[in-house]
């Protein structure tokens, strides 16, 4: 891969750990000689490293309670992200990552966007796997050069979605799960220190809870009680 102006757009409502991944992703290109921009709501999420930030304001993330505002919105946003690469020029690479930025970019020009990729740090959104957002998350995906997955079932999603297999590439865990087994000691040792007993379900995760937006705390409550539900 030769050396390109990569420009990442991330808007966000919160910093975790796609935002931070992301500026990690952004220092390690930058310190292999690519010259990289990013373009986001919460500049504060680049701090202490040496990425460029230019601020930008494209409203809420995309979900459910968000879709007629955002479809609104979608004429001004659009040229917002225009202005942005525009002012970037010229752009190699432009690095998507959550679906507002994902489907608009996509009806922008090549001599705006130059290479689109796209980064799922997740399972795409059931709401987006069928109906016309299928459609239109597939129609979208068109523009992708390439798709980064976090996992293969993350990929599993996006091809489900309508993309195709070989446009999705996974990026190794961190961790590697499949060296991770189960330990019956470790588990009675550590629920005896929390406090647990044997029927008090247990459920641990990352992330900032409190910045879960409606839709995302309903399907943690969907998805814990599942998990109540089969022991």
């Amino acid at each position: 891969m030769g050396r390109d102006r990569i420009v990442s757009i991330q808007t966000t409502n919160e910093r975790g750990g796609a935002e931070y991944a992301n500026v990690d992703l952004l220092e390690a290109l930058r310190r292999r000689g690519h010259d990289v921009l990013l373009v986001t709501n919460v500049p504060d999420v680049a701090a202490k490293t040496e990425v460029p930030v230019e601020p930008i304001d494209l409203g809420p993330k995309l979900n459910r309670r968000s879709v007629l505002t955002t479809a609104l919105a979608a004429p001004r946003t659009l040229w917002r992200l225009a202005r942005a690469l525009r002012a970037a020029r010229p752009v190699g690479v432009t690095f998507l990552h959550f679906k507002k930025e994902q489907l608009l970019c996509a009806l922008l020009p090549p001599r705006l966007t130059g290479r689109i990729v796209w980064a799922e740090w997740g399972p795409v959104p059931p709401s987006l796997r069928s109906g016309l957002p299928r459609l239109l998350y597939a129609l979208a995906a068109r523009r992708a050069a390439a798709i980064m997955a976090v996992s293969e079932g993350t990929k599993r999603t996006v091809v489900g979605a309508g993309v195709p297999a070989e446009k999705v590439l996974v990026v190794p865990n961190l961790v590697d799960v499949d060296d991770v087994s189960f330990d019956a000691e470790a588990r009675e040792r550590l629920r005896a220190e929390w406090g647990a007993g044997p029927d008090t379900l247990v459920a641990a995760g990352f992330g900032p809870l409190s910045e879960l937006d409606g839709d995302e705390l309903d399907d943690l409550g969907r998805m814990l009680g599942r998990l109540r539900a089969t022991g």
